[in-house]
């Protein structure tokens, strides 16, 4: 789990500094009924969301969310979290990672974790996979074309 600190600015009051995990598991960002509260946000809207255990209708958001590199995310539709555990205000989901490259490193038991905006280039520390990955999807597609073709025929005759 990677913790970081993230700024959303607050129309009430000074803006919200507070506590947000990186989950690559999560489709979609979300921010905690009490910060939801503490921002005075307004729902925009209701979304299915599921989880472990379960599935609930609940409350969206549009927020804006600043990184601590000054990376900008304007309008992000979040949903609505009753918990997210002790000192966690928000999830910040695949909707905003896959905007950008993301890295994690670990030198001398210290761990790095970094983020950039717009996507530059790609991160691979095992040479190959990308080239590997690209063939098994053309071949995949390739499949899939054949595939099509064969039905076609057999529609035809």
């Amino acid at each position: 789990m990677v913790a970081l600190p993230v700024i959303i600015p607050n129309t009430l009051s000074a803006p919200l500094k507070i506590l947000a995990v990186w989950d690559t598991g999560a489709t979609c960002s979300c921010i905690t009924e009490t910060i939801a509260k503490r921002l005075g946000a307004k729902p925009t809207g209701k979304a299915e969301v599921s989880g472990v255990n379960d599935t609930k209708t609940v409350n969206t958001y549009l927020i804006d969310l600043y990184l601590p590199n000054n990376v900008i995310f304007g309008n992000v539709n979040v949903t609505e979290a009753k918990s997210l555990g002790a000192n966690i205000d928000m999830l910040i989901g695949m909707d905003i990672m896959l905007a950008g490259d993301m890295a994690i490193s670990n030198i001398d038991k210290k761990t790095t974790f970094s983020f950039r905006m717009p996507a530059s280039k790609e991160i691979d520390f095992v040479p190959g996979t990308i080239a590997y990955n690209r063939a098994q999807d053309a071949k995949k597609r390739r499949e899939a074309l054949k595939k099509k073709k064969r039905k076609s025929r057999k529609r035809k005759r």
